[in-house]
């Protein structure tokens, strides 16, 4: 008996130039062993010999530096990280320097400085690749230089850069990043993929003059500051294997839906209540799926609330770009699509709407915004060893940022479309009730709307006929008296009212097409200005957010300072409105 079997260090080599380590892709492994390493702080440095990419993470020690050049290594166990397969960072950092030799520099929290030399040059020249790399004490020049790169950063000195010869197109790659309006594939940008965790990044050019450029993230799901309509909680999709056949998985939405096995190949196209009980079934795993509508004015304003009403809008802009945070966004499938995200790195797209037909969205405005008008992300938190379950059905690669769409499990794609236009349904919904809520609040005020503008223009005709003869007698007989007893409280009032606030402010309703150009038409103003604060008093009180309340409060202030100005003058009177107690009290 003779026991055969060798592995090939050239064939290895050459395996890193077809496994789909792009140059973008290499990139962002870097960056995703940085996190892994608990890095906060991710600097590029672009010199006229060197591209250097640093960071302030835990440093490598001997141990950790032989399993990272090992083979294919499972390097986090049972640890929730971003890595995968252990190869990742070899292939990286051999593409990214052409294939020429190269070197990094490690220190962890008080301990020695040390150097990595990697000949990837000599390696495949020769076709050798185990004992090729040398682990040694770091130079002095070496120190100096890791010492100098962090000189911004105020804690000690730990973490590894990694030194690359400067070639012109990864500078490119690398500035493009930091550039919005760049052309590189939205599913690849550092801003995109790393924008969930919490880690610093930055460059500095040494063409620059000015400050590093600081990468600032994209994430339309969770970024502070957006503004959604309608968002959900956590939609959980539990997974269950069989004990006796793991292949045999059931995925069950909300402890209570799920789309039934039919056979081996085969599930139901329709959600069914689950009947079954889970007697012989473990669970192994979950998935969350959040989705939200992120306010775009033009297509649905929710102050003023008008149910579109035709299939166009929200994702068409000029030549089918959309622009969320200032990034221009060229491929739309990156709106409609759904987000995997997998311990909280962007991976890729997963398409919701595979069993709808095309012409759906074109002439339906509701199916249009179920489709494109709605934004999901589906995420999971698998512990890193390379045969996970849920890796293996979401078809995940050994580059981190790559998986197979077309290997997700039937039953649950069909899980992930049905919850997503479950949701949109309740956002339509929600839209409908605005915009009737709306709709019934004007027919509502329009009879008083109407008796406001005849009354108006009744006093204005009876003043202008009145005015001139009563001023006259008026100023003879009562002038002296009215200066005496009421001049001292009109100066505080009116001194309150800021005339120019009002003129400043373009204070419209449907029935007043112009801003006010004098004390005169304050009373215009007031009984415009009334009728839209009642008119849009419940869509206040129904949306509630900071934004709307600071902006509705506002308009508020202003008929509450009308009102005295003119009470003051005895020019009108009405009663105090609920509105302004109701401002009060959010107050």
């Amino acid at each position: 008996m003779e026991n055969i079997g060798s592995y090939n260090d050239r064939g290895f080599l050459n395996s890193f130039l077809k496994k789909g380590f792009t140059d973008s892709k290499c990139l962002n492994e870097i960056i995703a062993n940085q996190i892994d390493a608990d890095a906060t702080y991710s600097f590029f440095n672009i010199t006229e010999q060197n591209i250097i990419m640093s960071d302030n993470g835990k440093g490598i020690n001997p141990k950790k530096i032989n399993e990272m050049f090992d083979m294919y290594r499972e390097n986090h166990g049972s640890v929730k990280k971003i890595g995968v397969s252990g190869l990742g960072s070899k292939p990286s950092m051999s593409n990214l320097n052409r294939q020429q030799n190269m070197y990094l520099v490690t220190k962890e929290l008080n301990k020695p400085y040390h150097t990595v030399e990697i000949p990837w040059k000599d390696m495949f020249e020769t076709g050798k690749y185990i004992g090729m790399i040398i682990y040694r004490l770091s130079t002095q020049d070496e120190i100096k230089d890791f010492i100098n790169l962090r000189k911004f950063l105020k804690e000690e000195l730990k973490g590894t850069s990694i030194y690359f010869n400067y070639k012109e197109d990864l500078d490119n790659l690398i500035t493009d990043q930091f550039d919005k309006s760049s052309d590189l594939d939205f599913n690849d940008l550092m801003a995109n993929v790393f924008s969930r965790f919490n880690i610093h990044i930055s460059l500095n050019h040494w063409k620059s003059k000015v400050k590093p450029f600081v990468l600032e993230y994209f994430d339309y799901i969770d970024k502070p500051g957006n503004n959604y309509f309608f968002q959900t909680g956590d939609n959980i999709i539990e997974r269950y294997e069989h004990e006796d056949n793991k292949d045999n998985v059931r995925y069950i939405y909300n402890k209570k839906y799920e789309f039934k096995r039919l056979s081996n190949k085969s599930f139901s196209k329709n959600v069914t209540t689950t009947i079954k009980t889970l007697n012989g079934w473990k669970k192994n795993g979950e998935y969350k799926m959040y989705c939200k509508h992120k306010i775009d004015k033009d297509y649905f304003d929710p102050l003023n609330p008008i149910l579109p009403t035709s299939a166009s809008g929200y994702i068409i802009r000029e030549k089918n770009k959309y622009k969320i945070n200032d990034y221009i966004i060229k491929n739309t499938k990156f709106i409609t699509n759904g987000h995997l995200i997998r311990n909280n790195q962007f991976i890729g797209l997963i398409a919701l709407d595979e069993n709808i037909k095309d012409t759906s969205s074109r002439g339906d405005p509701e199916m249009h915004f179920k489709i494109n008008c709605v934004q999901c992300e589906i995420k999971y938190d698998p512990e890193c060893y390379q045969n996970h379950p849920q890796d293996i059905e979401m078809g995940i690669q050994e580059v981190k940022g790559q998986y197979i769409d077309n290997k997700i499990p039937k039953n649950l794609h069909r899980l992930f479309e049905y919850i997503k236009f479950q949701i949109g349904d309740k956002m339509w919904e929600k839209m409908k009730e605005l915009s009737e809520t709306r709709d019934q609040t004007r027919d509502q005020t329009h009879d008083q709307t109407h008796d406001q503008t005849h009354d108006q223009t009744h006093d204005q005709t009876h003043d202008e006929t009145h005015d001139q003869t009563h001023d006259e007698t008026h100023d003879q007989t009562h002038g002296e008296t009215h200066d005496e007893t009421h001049g001292e409280t009109h100066d505080e009032i009116e001194s309150t009212l800021d005339i120019d606030l009002i003129l400043r402010h373009k204070v419209r309703s449907e029935h007043l097409v112009s801003e006010p150009n004098s004390s005169k038409d304050l009373i215009t103003v007031l009984k415009d200005l009334n009728s839209f604060c009642n008119n849009n008093l419940q869509l206040y009180k129904f949306i509630g957010t900071n934004e709307t309340k600071k902006d509705f409060s506002k308009w508020i202030k202003i008929l509450v300072e009308i009102k005295k100005y003119l009470l003051c003058k005895n020019q009108i009177e009405i009663e105090e409105t609920e509105e302004e107690e109701e401002v009060e009290v959010d107050q």
